[in-house]
């Protein structure tokens, strides 16, 4: 029989800004027996990644384990991967931080373990081929894709068994075609099944150097629904890994290094942008649409480049030492905020965790306050940007040395982010709800699959995995909203009066011309205090079907301290006779336990949230008595433990009934820590 070569490469990350607890949780039950299940097998031969990030969590909380990978390395039985510091979709960041990320990472791994890698982990197995100068130019000889990458390329089958080449504008690297069969297959199919696969394949092949490459989520061995009784309680990994080590006659495991050094590689040339197969699915063929699909995920893309082009810039100023570590530490802030599993949602939590996408800000706003502001820095300033990436649209920013706030002129007037610097947090971080392909699971048919799945799993068959998550609790129908619009805040709501209060959060009952159409901008400035006024005129429908023209005048302005004045003037111009209400809609991600608890509504002139874990406190202050409307956010999605509901911040709407020709609202939003 024919010889081959088997390289298996396990993938651990934990997102820098994760809970300790699910970080302690991923080692007890997978990163821990993983390794330990390996080590006994000493004839056994992988490849392993870990972010630098966890490294350095291994390293303080479980010195143990890296001595245990220590040991490994020097027996020649495991090698280490580099690849990104804090796993970023290299794709979505600039080369300069590409290269820094990766700098960074090689640098841990120089220092805790005494070598230089030779590979590189890219996160989610983005691909495009820039990514081959960027390793390239960082030293690095090779990478694992998936062999969806090479197939899209063009490439015969025959070429996801072997090494390949790929071009990039300047420089070349090795990819190694991670097989999708296999990641179907282990760790459920039992051994037996994946080795037949694999002999198989191997018969038909006409290749005298035939490899088969295995690459994915370390987490799936213990971490993943049901994984941790099938793999380790009834054995699956020793008994894999043994199957291994009976069949190494014909089937010998070596790291992605010795592959690479032994085995004749197919020039596949320019491989077009391509991930995995399920994230082509998700992404809708290209990464980047995930930015279109989520204004949230956009936001953050478009910040976290806007701090990296401050940090660029502030490299020029370096005078000494002191601005040199500031500059530094400015850095690593910046490339903790690059985590990639906050931008993007496929099956799991993702973009749709509020802590994801809270420490995404808390370091983009740590960043720009290192290199910030000096002493002699003015009290106000005030930005207009206008980015070809959000199609020309126009931002003002305006900040004090407390907050930061990013206004939207050409969408709705609103304020798309407001930072509260002494907490690196930025407030307006709701999620908007929209339709996603796996809310079918609440459709009553879908109840009867979930149940065979599990029934299937715990007989020890193969499942989707998807079914097997189901829902995980009951009553997701009744929360399931979908907007038409993005949740910030200072939003304009223009209603019909007979539709009742608690109905009005509801979406596409209010008017989108104020909701989300262009204003005309006016800034007055001066160096006490910043007042930007903008303005519509457009038509309305009132009750009976009947037309009407308005005016709103919405005035946003700060001073020096950490509060936001706020006015807002709806104008009737016809004379038309018409019963109207406004609403004024701020959304912030804040866990306010009363409000979490139940929706409450109230009229007052005064009204107050505060967050139960930083204490930071936001209070409202009305010239008049209005109708105050407070509920909390939920999303339905998916997560690793099944389909359920995600908190995604309070919902605030402040409003009364258009009684006179000129009806104003005067708000004043202060910001404060217990």
């Amino acid at each position: 029989m024919k010889n081959a070569k088997f390289a298996m490469a396990f993938h651990c990350y934990q997102p820098v800004f994760n809970f300790d607890r699910e970080i302690e949780r991923a080692y007890e039950n997978a990163y821990l027996p993983l390794l330990t299940s390996i080590e006994k097998f000493p004839s056994i031969k992988t490849t392993f990644h870990f972010s630098g990030n966890l490294l350095e969590w291994l390293e303080t909380r479980h010195p143990e384990y890296i001595e245990l990978l220590k040991k490994l390395i020097w027996n020649n039985q495991l090698e280490l991967m580099g690849g990104g510091c804090f796993e970023p979709v290299m794709t979505l960041i600039p080369e300069r931080d590409r290269q820094g990320q990766l700098e960074m990472n090689k640098n841990i791994i120089g220092r805790m373990f005494g070598i230089e890698t030779k590979g590189a982990w890219i996160g989610e197995r983005v691909w495009e081929p820039s990514i081959a100068d960027t390793l390239a130019e960082n030293g690095i000889k090779y990478t694992i894709v998936d062999d969806n990458h090479i197939l899209r390329a063009g490439k015969k089958e025959e070429n996801i068994f072997k090494p390949c080449r790929a071009s990039g504008e300047r420089e070349t690297v090795i990819l190694f075609p991670s097989l999708t069969a296999l990641r179907y297959s282990i760790p459920f199919r039992s051994p037996e099944s994946t080795l037949q696969f694999m002999r198989n394949t191997l018969q038909k092949s006409g290749d005298d150097s035939c490899c088969f490459f295995y690459a994915d989520d370390g987490e799936k061995f213990g971490l993943w629904p049901y994984t941790y009784q099938w793999v380790y309680k009834r054995g699956w990994l020793h008994n894999f890994l043994n199957a291994l080590v009976e069949n190494a006659d014909w089937l010998k495991t070596m790291t992605y290094s010795e592959v690479m050094e032994s085995t004749p590689f197919s020039d596949v040339g320019r491989v077009p942008e391509s991930s995995y197969a399920e994230m082509m699915t998700w992404s809708g063929g290209h990464f980047k649409n995930f930015l279109k699909k989520y204004p949230e995920a956009n936001r953050m893309h478009k910040r976290m480049v806007l701090v990296s082009d401050k940090i660029a810039e502030t490299r020029d100023e370096i005078v000494n030492e002191k601005s040199t570590a500031k500059l530094s530490d400015a850095r690593k802030e910046l490339f903790k905020a690059q985590s990639g599993c906050a931008y993007w949602h496929g099956t799991f939590g993702g973009l749709y965790l509020p802590h994801l996408r809270a420490g995404v800000y808390r370091h983009l706003i740590n960043a720009e306050n290192i290199i910030g502001r000096g002493s002699n820095d003015p009290l106000l300033r005030v930005k207009i940007t206008k980015r070809s990436e959000d199609k020309g649209k126009e931002e003002i920013v305006v900040e004090n040395k407390v907050l930061s706030l990013f206004l939207k002129p050409d969408n709705g007037a609103h304020i798309a982010e407001l930072d509260y610097k002494p907490l690196s947090v930025n407030l307006i971080n709701s999620f908007s709800g929209i339709k996603e392909g796996y809310h079918r699971k609440l459709d009553k048919d879908y109840f009867l699959r979930i149940k065979q799945a599990r029934q299937a799993a715990i007989a020890g068959k193969l499942v989707d995995v998807h079914d097997l998550l189901g829902v995980r609790e009951r009553g997701l129908k009744k929360i399931l909203n979908y907007d038409n619009y993005h949740r910030v805040s200072f939003l304009t709501h223009i209603f019909q009066q007979e539709i009742p209060w608690r109905k009005l959060l509801r979406p596409k009952v209010s008017c989108s011309n104020f909701l989300k159409g262009a204003y005309t901008s006016k800034i007055d400035a001066d160096k006490d205090f910043v007042t930007c006024v903008f303005n519509k005129r457009d038509k309305v429908f009132a009750d009976q079907g009947r037309s009407l023209e308005v005016e709103v005048e919405k005035m946003i302005g700060i001073g020096s301290g950490p509060a936001v004045t706020l006015s807002h003037k709806v104008i009737k111009h016809s004379a038309k006779e018409a019963s109207l209400r406004y609403g004024l809609e701020f959304n912030f991600l804040l866990w306010d336990k009363k409000v979490m608890l139940r929706p409450r509504m109230l009229v007052t002139d005064k009204f107050s949230l505060k967050d139960q874990y930083s204490g930071l406190a936001v209070d409202f202050f009305l010239d008049k008595k209005c109708t105050v409307l407070m509920c909390p956010l939920y999303t339905v999605n998916e997560t690793e433990s099944g389909l359920n509901r995600t908190f995604q911040g309070i919902s605030v709407l402040v409003g009364d009934d258009c009684t006179a020709q000129d009806d104003v609202s005067n708000i004043m939003m202060t910001l404060s820590m217990a």
